[in-house]
């Protein structure tokens, strides 16, 4: 399906970026161009062409492995992508990892400690997590721990000093959500009743928790991480244009704001790639996460 999944995305991508307002040769020449100059650049360029001619010479392109290149730079856009993905990736990897403790280990206090006031603690971080816009975060741990304390760099791309303020500003909605799920799953398992077989046999009630439901609640997990971590390796636009982080996501930013459609096609068509591979790759996790999966395809 991912054929044909990219297909559907490219049509729909190219049309609305064409029904945007403004006009990428004016914005790269100025509105005080002659005529003569605009007509030339756009003939060059080939927007001067109806829409089904420049969707077939775009498809055209893709067939051959070429996403075009970039109006304002003339540079290759794969080129381009391949030198920023892997600061993505980094960024993405780091911001998972940070999501994934911090949001399994509030969710596992939480159901531990129902109704009590660690529970309530814990929801209540994990509600502000969901709550607070992304930009906001990453505006005050700019304002906490650059301007005021300046223990951290407060934008760029660099070493892990660098890294750090964008990757937990990432990871807290992430973290909050995975936190929920897990609180969420595990209540629901525990009322399961092989865990009460598990407690009549006389097993302890943190190997109940821990080999038992703990295990069980990953398989909803795998599917939020697995989504979360697909739109992180997109580019997270917000948190790479706040902090000046040189990624995918501040690459389709700049596209966007200069008009630059190749860039910005570019930029969709591999986020979107990677986010149906990372999808397969979630359904594969089900297959050895969940044993019921494995008999019901041997059965049939």
């Amino acid at each position: 399906m991912l054929i044909p999944i990219l297909l559907g995305v490219t049509f729909i991508t190219f049309a609305l970026i064409k029904a945007l307002p403004g006009d990428p040769v004016l914005s790269l020449v100025g509105e005080r161009a002659r005529p003569e100059t605009i007509d030339s650049i756009k003939r060059e360029l080939g927007t001067d062409k109806n829409f089904i001619s420049q969707f077939i010479g775009y498809i055209s392109l893709l067939s051959k492995g070429n996403l075009g290149r970039s109006y304002y730079t003339q540079r290759d856009v794969a080129q381009d992508i391949i030198e920023k993905f892997p600061n993505t990736v980094k960024l993405a990897f780091t911001s998972m990892a940070i999501a994934i403790l911090l949001g399994i280990t509030l969710g596992f206090i939480s159901a531990k400690n129902k109704g009590r006031p660690t529970d309530m603690f814990a929801s209540l971080i994990a509600i502000s997590g969901i709550s607070l816009p992304v930009f906001w975060i990453g505006l005050i741990l700019i304002y906490i721990f650059s301007l005021h304390l300046k223990w951290l760099p407060p934008s760029g791309t660099g070493d892990i000093r660098f890294l750090i303020l964008p990757a937990i500003t990432l990871s807290i909605p992430a973290g909050a959500s995975i936190a929920r799920i897990t609180k969420a799953t595990m209540l629901e398992i525990i009322n399961e009743p092989f865990i009460k077989t598990a407690r009549a046999k006389g097993l302890k009630e943190n190997v109940i928790l821990f080999r038992h439901v703990l295990k069980n609640a990953m398989i909803p997990l795998v599917t939020i991480i697995g989504l979360d971590f697909g739109s992180y390796l997109n580019g997270a636009v917000l948190t790479e244009t706040i902090f000046g982080w040189d990624g995918i996501g501040r690459f389709t930013m700049e596209g966007i704001i200069k008009r630059d459609y190749p860039v910005v096609m570019g930029c969709l068509l591999i986020g979107t790639s990677t986010f149906v591979l990372i999808n397969i790759v979630v359904d594969i996790l089900y297959h050895y996460l969940d044993p019921r999966i494995r008999v019901t395809k041997q059965y049939n």
